[in-house]
């Protein structure tokens, strides 16, 4: 994972961004970027420790950090439980999307549907 500063901000991009998202519910923006603030960066770090993600940290372009775990590396495993969080969330929002401009009686059926699907 590569968290990037710019300004008073980090970023990662891409997969990394689906991690953080996934690990801290960290927004993600538009092209696939995801950002916290530098005053954050001691409790991603040490989460990133703890979960055994290889990661480097750059400032305008140097390396300030760059920890790997080598063959404990967790990422891949972390990725693949990131992207089927993102995909969940996404399936979750058109759902919601598809609800809100459902007439009277199309809502009524999926408010049932849901209601008899929780009763399991």
């Amino acid at each position: 994972m590569t968290l990037i500063k710019q300004g008073k901000f980090y970023y990662v991009y891409d997969t990394d961004a689906l991690i953080l998202n996934h690990i801290f519910d960290y927004k993600i923006l538009s092209g696939l970027k995801c950002g916290f603030p530098d005053t954050s960066l001691e409790k991603v770090v040490s989460k990133l420790e703890e979960l055994k993600i290889s990661y480097c940290i750059k400032s305008y372009g140097n390396i300030i950090e760059n920890k790997k775990f080598k063959n404990l590396n967790d990422y891949t495993r972390i990725s693949i439980l990131a992207k089927k969080t993102a995909d969940l969330k996404n399936r979750l929002d058109i759902l919601v999307k598809t609800i809100k401009i459902s007439d009277k009686e199309t809502l009524e059926r999926i408010i049932e549907s849901i209601e008899e699907c929780l009763r399991l």
